[in-house]
């Protein structure tokens, strides 16, 4: 049993590394909006908690489910007592480094900067082993790749950065928010990742002066304030089935790219708006293998650019010339 007494007074540290926390956890299953209430005894400090957490944070980032919070309630405390300092001083503690908790990579490598063409690696690992489970083309922007916003700052490193309206797909890593597709859940594969069915009023916000920026919303929701948006009941249905991935996001940074996912493609010789795609079954094997307890995440990258991530996230360094 967890005292909460102990943690309150740390409630301001916590808020202000909650970016650290979601970011490093990269946890997958927000179901309610009572998720927080696992973590703790009493959920007192979790409702403390939830009003430091934005609107934004709530849609775009998914939590485990509550059987799974628990084993995860120590990070918060770990970086909550990190963070007690002497008065006056500003020193951020790190997370612990992120390759001792996820098991699952998705890898995307691009010819070049400049390239739509890509190889979708889908790696996994067992013990302290990656294994290349399937590899299938992909495609990424038409303009190629920029360095994007994720879960580690690429952006000093040689190459373009991803602009929003630029046609690229972002380089990095990131977690992955939401699936989702036009079909029910129960017409669907078994999934374990958590799944929101898109209708008609579905958008996806593009509009960089809106507190809506890169969030799935509705059109009807009452604090409507955007122009542009992707509606996401597409008549080609490249938005059939995919999946949110976590560029620009806590918070978003207008301007810097929105509305990122994995969707299906046109063609492997058409590349997208910034989003990376690949053919229906493909997809399908994807999602169904995709599993929140293995905090799976998105590596994306030119083949040149590769070796800057595989080392600082201890992925398999030969993938590149595969």
């Amino acid at each position: 049993m967890v005292d909460e007494s102990l943690y309150l007074p740390r409630i301001p540290h916590i808020c202000s590394l909650k970016s650290k926390v979601l970011r490093r956890e990269k946890l997958a299953g927000f179901e309610n909006d009572g998720g927080w209430n696992g973590i703790f005894s009493d959920g007192v400090l979790p409702s403390q908690l939830e009003g430091c957490l934005g609107r934004s944070e709530r849609r775009k980032y998914l939590y485990l489910r509550n059987d799974d919070m628990r084993k995860n309630w120590f990070w918060l405390v770990l970086l909550a007592s990190a963070c007690q300092q002497a008065p006056g001083t500003t020193a951020v503690p790190e997370a612990p480094p992120p390759q001792v908790s996820y098991r699952q990579a998705v890898v995307v490598l691009s010819e070049g900067w400049d390239s739509l063409q890509a190889t979708l690696y889908v790696l996994e690992k067992a013990d302290s082993s990656w294994k290349v489970l399937q590899q299938h083309p992909a495609v990424v922007g038409q303009k190629g790749l920029g360095w994007g916003i994720g879960l580690s700052d690429f952006r000093q490193h040689p190459g373009p950065t991803k602009k929003e309206g630029d046609k690229k797909s972002p380089a990095g890593v990131f977690s992955f928010g939401e699936a989702f597709g036009y079909s029910p859940p129960a017409s669907l594969p078994p999934l374990k990742w958590t799944y929101q069915q898109i209708i008609w009023e579905t958008q996806c916000i593009e509009d960089v002066e809106s507190a809506h920026y890169n969030q799935i919303v509705l059109e009807t929701d009452p604090e409507k304030d955007w122009e542009q948006a992707d509606r996401m009941a597409r008549k080609d249905d490249l938005y059939e089935l995919g999946m949110f991935v976590n560029h620009n996001v806590d918070p978003a940074e207008p301007g810097s790219g929105s509305c990122i996912f994995l969707h299906l493609w046109r063609s492997e010789k058409e590349g997208t708006l910034g989003c990376t795609a690949m053919a229906r079954d493909q997809m399908v094997e994807l999602l169904q293998w995709m599993d929140p307890a293995k905090q799976p995440v998105l590596v994306q990258v030119p083949r040149e650019a590769y070796s800057l991530i595989s080392g600082e996230w201890g992925l398999p360094a030969d993938l590149a010339a595969k």
